[in-house]
């Protein structure tokens, strides 16, 4: 349909050898009016480009399944019903509004989730809606090219993904993030409120790092779980260079796993944190070693005295998780002057620091 208005009460798109059928309207108002016992949207294809698509529901306090493929372009689409989700379907939106009234889920499953893919696109709340209105991911969530805006609060869980692709950024206003999140390079995530990442988190470094953080968070942020690191993408990697991870108001890290990549030669990655940012900084271990904090040229019980005496709060665990992970290395000779080998920490000692680490890990990719 090119143009015109469709008003339409329930749609199968099935057609007569019961495979799937597909709908396209171009420059056109489609309405589809869903009562008590509608199988949703049914499974095929609906095909909006530069139109209106509004789904109304009579369903009342039930579920609204929302099942097929939904390909919408320069498009706005309403939701006009209550709690909603897709299932077994996957939507594109390009340069397309989604507004909506209740709450719109993703629904995953092992064999197949469901996903919504943003692009150049924006999810906020229906002017007039009453009550919450939030964006939960139980599957794939994915985001490409500029300027995608999700202005409701959004919760991923477990089973669900936030793909972020390679040079896309994306603005949410709040976010509960305890799902996988896989950052491709040059991509930005910023949060307007507080939110938190809680699971693993992939994060591939680029260019723009050396100039921006890749998560920035106006308000509070808190961060926990395993961070990967790829720097495949990273043009030339050179001792002294700073790589922005986290930036935040008030930033909370309690990530107990990092998983860095090698570098070149002798150089290394060395994290390094404030009360606002996590960053990465390169150094070449034939001049600075990760961990000596004394500057000896050993890691020692007396780089652990120091980090425990001078160091605080989140810093302190990231301070001697690199402690702990690089304790015994020295500069090679020739380097600098090595003074005498400060005695190995007593027993006493290794076991308070067993005790501080108990559940934070630090490892370099295979």
């Amino acid at each position: 349909m090119v143009g015109g208005a469709l008003d339409v009460g329930g749609l199968l798109l099935r057609n007569q050898g019961n495979s799937f059928g597909s709908v396209d309207i171009e420059r056109g108002d489609f309405t589809l009016r869903k009562n008590q016992g509608d199988n949703g949207t049914g499974e095929g294809v609906i095909r909006l480009k530069d139109s209106t698509f509004t789904i109304i529901s009579g369903v009342g306090n039930g579920y609204l399944p929302l099942a097929g493929e939904l390909f919408a372009e320069g498009s706005t689409i309403r939701l006009e019903a209550g709690p909603t989700f897709i299932s077994r379907g996957h939507f594109k939106l390009i340069d397309t509004e989604l507004l909506i009234s209740s709450s719109l889920g993703i629904e995953g499953s092992t064999s197949e989730p469901s996903s919504l893919l943003l692009e150049g696109s924006m999810i906020r709340r229906e002017s007039g809606a009453a009550g919450n209105v939030d964006l939960s991911v139980d599957g794939l969530l994915e985001i490409r090219g500029q300027n995608n805006t999700v202005d409701v609060r959004i919760t991923t869980s477990p089973r669900g993904l936030l793909r972020v692709a390679d040079g896309a950024s994306v603005e949410f206003t709040s976010a509960d993030i305890r799902s996988e999140v896989s950052l491709g390079a040059n991509s930005s995530v910023y949060f307007g409120e507080p939110a938190s990442i809680g699971d693993g988190l992939s994060l591939a470094l680029g260019d723009n790092n050396l100039t921006a953080s890749s998560v920035v968070g106006a308000e509070q942020l808190t961060v926990s779980g395993v961070l990967a690191v790829d720097a495949s993408a990273a043009s030339e990697v050179a001792a002294g260079q700073v790589y922005h991870l986290f930036e935040a108001d008030s930033l909370n890290v309690g990530l107990f796993e990092y998983d860095l990549p090698d570098l070149p030669g002798t150089l290394e990655f060395l994290p390094q944190m404030t009360e606002t940012e996590l960053s990465l900084l390169v150094i070449d271990t034939a001049v600075t070693l990760p961990g000596d904090c004394n500057s000896d040229g050993l890691v020692d019980a007396a780089d652990y005295t120091l980090i425990r005496d001078n160091v605080s709060s989140d810093a302190q665990q990231l301070d001697l998780m690199v402690w702990r992970t690089n304790y015994g290395r020295m500069l090679a000779l020739g380097s600098q002057p090595i003074p005498e080998p400060i005695p190995e920490p007593t027993t006493a000692a290794i076991g308070l620091v067993a005790l501080a680490l108990a559940t934070s890990g630090f490892r370099r990719a295979a």
